[in-house]
């Protein structure tokens, strides 16, 4: 066995969702103020003085407190003589700039210009975050495809002990197998762990207590939040077709990135984000738990945390009967945070009917499994070298590459 420690995988924070988040947000922020601009009331002024490049001072009457007003003014130098002392402005109506007095050309007051770079940062911003996101999305298939598992035969549940099926014994003329015992999992175990770390967030909600849309990595896996921020992203691009002057070419991208992210969060969502919400919330309530002692590894391709369970009462001898990947609770930075202790015993629940499905609870926390339970035997050639695997014995990228290919 090696001594080395596998780097555990970055936690799959929804970061770029977040990023289209705040875009969406600066957006919008820059919408309402043009929109609110639209009913700045318009104040007649009358020039006090006034020099040749048409630089005024104009008194006029403030449209709210009614008070007499006295400030600087743009006037058009070129309006008719009849005119030289009336001029017509416009007052903000909304924000900081708030009274202040500005001209048809829009001079006088920085509100407009802050509106405009709100809107073309948001907008830069949810159109780099859709990039970002795909590109991500498109890596996170690929390292899924690599990190693609070979498919179990047999009754998976047999593994904890509920009866369902059971693994074909190995044949009389099987070699011994390497040292896959319990003490030398947990040996392997104990040295490659990292010291636990506090954790500044939050701890996730227990899904026992709370609608299953309170646990983070649930909402994550339902994909209901990029369905929700695509259809921000609608809203916002419909609200400034209608009150911002029409369809423009941002207003026109904005709304497409919306509705794509829409479709496609829902596409994913309806064919297997919300069923596998469904099951997981359904196995970690079961009113029953099965006992099982557990070591954690994690695997030499991708760093994965893995459960390697044992049967109840298992001993220094005993040999594994079921593996299960889970995901790391952690951040992006410290994924190891919030892993349970390298040793110790894991409460599997689950249901038999429609697709089995397992989930560990360890020191009273659910940890949402990645794929299926998979039932290991040492004496089967394929699981020895899996286990051979997670022991980090077999030479990491023909192992690796070999997962892949299955």
């Amino acid at each position: 066995m090696t001594g080395t420690v596998p780097v555990p995988p970055a936690r799959r924070r929804p970061f770029f969702r977040w990023v289209a988040l705040l875009g969406a947000v600066v957006l919008g922020s820059g919408i309402a103020g043009s929109v609110a601009a639209e009913r700045d009331p318009q104040v007649d002024l009358t020039v006090v003085q006034e020099d040749a490049s048409g630089r005024c001072t104009v008194v006029w009457k403030d449209p709210w407190s009614g008070s007499k007003r006295r400030g600087p003014f743009q006037c058009d130098p070129d309006r008719d003589p009849i005119l030289w002392d009336f001029e017509s402005g416009f007052v903000v109506s909304y924000g900081p700039w708030k009274g202040d007095l500005y001209n048809a050309d829009l001079e006088g007051t920085p509100a407009y210009a802050v509106n405009g770079g709100l809107s073309f940062f948001g907008f830069l911003v949810l159109v780099g975050s859709g990039i970002g996101g795909g590109v991500r999305h498109v890596h996170r298939a690929v390292q899924r495809r690599a990190a693609r598992r070979p498919r179990m035969t047999g009754g998976p549940w047999s593994a904890i002990g509920l009866g369902v099926g059971t693994s074909e014994p190995p044949s009389a003329g099987t070699e011994k197998s390497e040292d896959l015992s319990y003490a030398a999992w947990t040996e392997l175990a104990r040295r490659t762990s990292m010291p636990p770390s506090v954790s500044p967030h939050r701890r996730e909600a227990d899904v026992r207590a709370v609608p299953w849309w309170r646990v983070r990595a649930l909402r994550e896996l339902s994909q209901l939040e990029g369905m929700t921020l695509g259809a921000v992203c609608l809203l916002v691009a419909l609200l400034q077709w209608l009150f911002g002057g029409g369809a423009s070419v941002p207003v026109i991208a904005m709304g497409a990135m919306g509705g794509v992210m829409v479709i496609g969060f829902a596409r994913r969502a309806v064919s297997h984000g919300l069923a596998d919400v469904r099951r997981l919330v359904r196995a970690a309530r079961a009113p029953v738990s099965v006992p099982r002692p557990y070591v954690l590894v994690h695997d030499p391709c991708d760093g994965t945390p893995v459960l390697i369970l044992f049967p109840a009462h298992a001993g220094p001898d005993t040999q594994p009967d079921a593996v299960l990947a889970v995901r790391a609770p952690g951040t992006d930075r410290r994924p190891r945070q919030g892993l349970p202790e390298p040793v110790g015993t894991a409460d599997l629940r689950g249901w038999l009917d429609e697709e089995p499905t397992v989930v560990p609870w360890i020191e009273d926390r659910a940890f949402w499994p990645l794929h299926g339970l998979r039932e290991v035997r040492a004496g089967v050639t394929e699981d020895r070298n899996y286990l051979r695997h997670l022991m980090g014995e077999t030479e990491k990228a023909f192992t690796c590459h070999r997962v892949s290919t299955l």
